[in-house]
Order: structure tokens, then C-alpha cells, then sequence
């Protein structure tokens, strides 16, 4: 901002998002409010609990997503959000790395999005510092210590029929605690380990048996980042070309807002895969919903519209199903197939059939599974 409109315009960008943060915080008694460098804010908030925390940090991005409406910044992206909540003794350094980890989570989710942990919650082990996590994760890569789980994504007008299942990937501790890979993922990619960490999620899901599965369609979620690795990219694709004909048929997904920002690589690796009889989709279709031109050379063999929208599909006159109905329209328009994720009541289920979607996905029709039989030949 400073080098393309001048220091006037990047210093009234600070000074705006200071007083969203402040007018955010108003009511929160004895709070504190810091600059820490540049671009970044710290907030200091005593006695909250996680919901409040939660509902602040909406706020604030909402707050944040204002500014670029009234021409401030220069993109949709104009900041994100992550917090930690402890109810214990602990140290500075502690919740700066707590939070710090959720902001990792909060830019993986896409444009102006938030994330809050807990610091106490062992199930997450959030608040870690740099050291610890590049252990964490070197010892998972060396012993190839991933843990598979695999979840439906059905037809929409048949909940009986099977798409595909979709893979996701747990790191175990020693203590044998399951790490979610929305909290490692954004850490791997920060460390530079997201292409050793992909690799190894692959082969385990290449080698598995899918005989026992109703079907041979396995989607898998990789980093855009993994495929500016040069040799990963080549293991890739030759690995894929020597899969055996009674093998899994592999879909890669591509988070929107990290695909938007590789166009040219997500678009040759998707045309590749697409050759060799395998496919791609962009997950968190919508987050943007500003330009949506980039389908149109992109071409991806689906889009899973966001979490969010399905979250607040409550009624046909609720914003999200305009919204959902939009984005699928763009979608089918390009002959593009629309699923739904996080679809976890019987009315979102409905809402969606009567907007045409292809296929959904959440609690309602399954919950993730082990993958039995992944790393086995």
C-alpha cells in the first residue's frame, strides 16, 4: 500500500484499523490495545470467555472487511483474526505462540477469517512454540506417523450414492493425541515442510486397499504450496501414471483462496491430473465472491461452496441461500459440478435440493472414519 498509493494511505489504513479493533473492544473492561509491528495488532482481553472471544474476533473482521468496501486497501483481504483463551497460569510467550498458531488457521481458511483456540485444551495442544512444532512434525515425516480418515460426499438427490470420500490427515503425538490438520497444515506450510508433509499423506493414501470401499474416488486436500516444489510436482504426476487400473482415482482439492493466488500452477497441474484420468476442485468456494471469472480457464472438476453459507442456511429468505444459489448458478453455468460442506440438519439438506446442488457433505450424512486399510498394499 505504502509503495503503490504512498505512506499518507498505508498510515491511514493503520489508523483505521486501530479504531476497529478499539470500537470492537469497547466494552470489554481493563483491556489493552497494541500496535506490535507494522501491520500487526495485539489485544489483551481479561475475563472474556471462548463465545465472546469468538463473537469479537467476527466483529473485527467484519470491521476489517469494511475498510476495503470504502477503498482503503487494496484487495478483499484485508486482515485476519487469531486468538487464544486460557484459564490457567501461563506466560506471555505462551499466548503470543497460541495465538499466533491460530492466525496460521485463520489464513488458511481464506479472506478475513478468524480463529480462536484454547489454551488449555490438550485435545489441540494449540500454544506451541516454533521449536516444538518443527519436532512435532520432522518426527511425524520421518516415521510417516499420519493417521488417514476418510468422510462421505453424496449425490444430493440420493443420499444413498456415494461421489467420492474425502481424505483427511491426523498427526499422532507420543502421548497419542490426534492433531487436526487445520492446526498443523498452516504450520507445515510456515515451516516449509508442507511438501514432505503432502507427500507423505499421498503415498499412504496411493498405497491403500480400496477394495472394501463403495467406491474408488478419494479426494485429498494439498497445499498450493507443495506444487512450487519442483520435485514434488514431478513425483506426482509420474506416480500417478503408474497407478494400476484397479487403483484409487485420485481428486485433489485446492483451498479457493490459495488456488486464486497460483492460477497458472493450480491451472497446469489440474490440466495434467485431468489428462491421466484423475480430477480437481476448489474447497471454500465463495469466500471471495467478488470475481469469478478464473473458472472459466480453470475448469475444475467441482467446487465445494463454504462451511459458512451451509451454516447460516436457515431459511429461503436468508442471505446464504441467495448466495449459495448464485455461486452454484456460476458454477453450472461452466458445467461445473457444486457440492456443499458441513451440512449437518435435515432443513439445510432440503434447502440445498431445491437449489440444485450436485452433492453434500457433513455430519448429517457421515462423520470422518478411519481409513481402514490406507498404507497397505
Amino acid at each position: 500500500l505504502n509503495q503503490e498509493r504512498g505512506f499518507q494511505a498505508g498510515d491511514e489504513l493503520v489508523k483505521r484499523v486501530g479504531e476497529v479493533l478499539g470500537s470492537s473492544v469497547a466494552h470489554v473492561p481493563h483491556c489493552a490495545l497494541a500496535r506490535l509491528t507494522g501491520g500487526n495488532f495485539g489485544l489483551f482481553l481479561p475475563d472474556i470467555h471462548t463465545g465472546e472471544a469468538g463473537w469479537i474476533a467476527e466483529n473485527i473482521v467484519k470491521g476489517l472487511a469494511q475498510l476495503s468496501v470504502e477503498g482503503l486497501a487494496l484487495s478483499d483481504n484485508v486482515g485476519h483474526v487469531g486468538g487464544v483463551v486460557y484459564d490457567r497460569s501461563t506466560e506471555l510467550g505462551q499466548l503470543l505462540s497460541g495465538a499466533d498458531t491460530a492466525l496460521r488457521a485463520a489464513q488458511q481458511q481464506g479472506a478475513n477469517k478468524w480463529s480462536i483456540d484454547t489454551l488449555a485444551d490438550a485435545a489441540d495442544a494449540a500454544a506451541r512454540g516454533q521449536k516444538r512444532w518443527q519436532d512435532i512434525l520432522r518426527t511425524a515425516l520421518e516415521e510417516k506417523n499420519v493417521s488417514l480418515f476418510v468422510q462421505q460426499v453424496v449425490r444430493c438427490d440420493d443420499r444413498g450414492s456415494t461421489i467420492h470420500l474425502e481424505v483427511f490427515s491426523r498427526i499422532m503425538e507420543e502421548s497419542g493425541n490426534l492433531l487436526s490438520a487445520g492446526l498443523f497444515v498452516p504450520l507445515a506450510e510456515r515451516l516449509g515442510l508442507i511438501a514432505a508433509l503432502d507427500r507423505v499423506v499421498l503415498e499412504k493414501v496411493m498405497e491403500a486397499s480400496i477394495a472394501h470401499l463403495e467406491t474408488d474416488r478419494l479426494s485429498v486436500n494439498i497445499s498450493p504450496a507443495s506444487l512450487q516444489d519442483k520435485s514434488f510436482r514431478s513425483w506426482l504426476l509420474q506416480s500417478l501414471k503408474t497407478l494400476p487400473p484397479a487403483g484409487a482415482r485420485l481428486t485433489f482439492e485446492f483451498a479457493e483462496f490459495g488456488a486464486v493466488q497460483n492460477l497458472d500452477l493450480v491451472r497446469e497441474f489440474g490440466k495434467e491430473v485431468q489428462r491421466l484420468g484423475h480430477g480437481y476442485g476448489l474447497d471454500h468456494f465463495g469466500q471471495g465472491f467478488a470475481n469469478f471469472g478464473y473458472l472459466q480457464s480453470l475448469r475444475p472438476d467441482f467446487v465445494k461452496i463454504d462451511r459458512a453459507y451451509t451454516n447460516e442456511l436457515k431459511s429461503r429468505e436468508s442471505d446464504s441461500h441467495f448466495f449459495i444459489g448464485s455461486l452454484a448458478g456460476v458454477a453450472h453455468s461452466l458445467d461445473i459440478m457444486v457440492v456443499a460442506e458441513g451440512v449437518e440438519t435435515e432443513e439445510q439438506y432440503n434447502l440445498l435440493r431445491e437449489l440444485n446442488l450436485d452433492a453434500v457433505q457433513g455430519y448429517l450424512i457421515g462423520r470422518p472414519q478411519p481409513f481402514e486399510g490406507a498404507g497397505e498394499a
